[in-house]
């Protein structure tokens, strides 16, 4: 399988793997993680509905082992849809993975 990321408030990348639970808060996502540390992946009116577009997401995204994906939160709190990057190795010396549109910093991000 694929590295699947997902990625938080504050540009913070968490490895879905590293979940080991989701909490839907009156405004919000938070995953918790392996390590203890809580993180908000999205703020929404809808959290609920939001977790279940993740975890399909999350499983959509596994599914596909030829690249590193990168799930980013809903544009407006009112969706309910993730949006998806492949990564791809990169020829570039010293970056592991490049993207079209995600900023170089997240290349070399450690999960957990």
């Amino acid at each position: 399988m694929g590295t699947v990321w997902i990625r938080g408030q504050g540009d913070v990348l968490v490895r879905a793997d590293s979940i080991v639970m989701l909490a839907s808060a009156s405004d919000g996502l938070d995953a918790e993680c392996v390590s203890g540390r809580t993180v908000r992946l999205a703020d929404s009116e809808c959290p609920g509905a939001l977790q279940l577009a993740l975890l399909d997401e999350i499983r959509r995204a596994s599914a596909d082992d030829r690249h590193a994906v990168v799930i980013m939160p809903p544009a407006q709190r009112d969706s309910a849809t993730w949006r998806r990057e492949c990564m791809v190795p990169s020829d570039r010396p010293g970056r592991r993975l490049a993207s079209c549109g995600l900023r170089p910093e997240f290349s070399s991000c450690a999960g957990g």
